[in-house]
């Protein structure tokens, strides 16, 4: 389930990574916790997903475009 943030998020404990590029998608499909081709379906990054915490990912929409 996908949870809004409003307000302040620190912007130094995140890195951002446009995707309107070549091969942009697969950065997204990795990063995808649902995704059958996203790194925590691999065992050495299963740690990235627990049950009833937050991913560590956010994913930044364009105003409008949601």
């Amino acid at each position: 389930m996908a949870k809004q943030l409003t307000g302040h998020v620190d912007q130094s404990k995140y890195w951002y990574v446009p995707v309107r590029q070549l091969k942009g998608k697969m950065i997204i499909q990795a990063l995808e916790p649902k995704s059958m081709l996203g790194l925590a379906t691999y065992p050495q990054f299963a740690y990235l997903v627990k049950s009833a915490s937050d991913y560590p990912v956010l994913r930044v929409v364009k105003k409008g475009k949601e």
